[in-house]
């Protein structure tokens, strides 16, 4: 018998959660959500998003990743997402940027970009407020007020397709 798990997502890793625990209901005790995000892949022209990379794609992938992983990209994210400036500081910066300096960063970056949105599988093409609908475990949903990407009109849709479970 397997044993089931409790998971957590963040961001891109929340979405990430949601398809694994609608296909794996087997494997998940619970789901927690923090600043979750709807949104993966955009889907873009010339290339289906697996690896390897293109060579543009790869060339924009590269670029753009570069870009949000500067110092001071990451330093006005931080400002844009800590209600409380205190709570970071230049060795938070350096380590957030130290997580990306590993290889093959770039071409994932590059392939989530390129990717077509996540569905639990090619058959049923479900969405992402789909999957919550069919979640048979305990979904903790945590959103910071002032977030400005995974904002809280993000949350309360997300709250109103779990309740959705109870009522089928």
């Amino acid at each position: 018998r397997t044993k089931k798990v409790h998971i957590v997502g963040n961001s891109v890793g929340g979405h990430l959660a949601v398809f694994l625990a609608a296909k794996r209901p087997d494997l998940i005790q619970s789901v927690v959500l923090l600043n979750a995000t709807p949104v993966w892949g955009l889907n873009l022209p010339g290339w289906s998003g697996r690896l390897p990379a293109p060579w543009l794609p790869k060339r924009i992938g590269r670029y753009l990743f570069d870009q949000i992983r500067d110092l001071g990209t990451i330093e006005q994210y931080l400002q844009a997402a800590y209600h409380n400036q205190q709570a970071f500081d230049p060795p938070l910066m350096q380590h957030i940027r130290n997580c990306t300096e590993g290889t093959g960063g770039h071409a994932a970056f590059a392939s989530i970009l390129w990717s077509p949105p996540i569905t639990v599988s090619e058959e049923c093409g479900r969405k992402f407020y789909d999957a919550l609908t069919e979640l048979k475990c305990d979904v903790l949903l945590l959103f910071g007020r002032e977030d400005p990407w995974c904002t809280v009109a993000f949350a309360k849709r997300m709250l109103e397709q779990l309740e959705l479970r109870n009522n089928n």
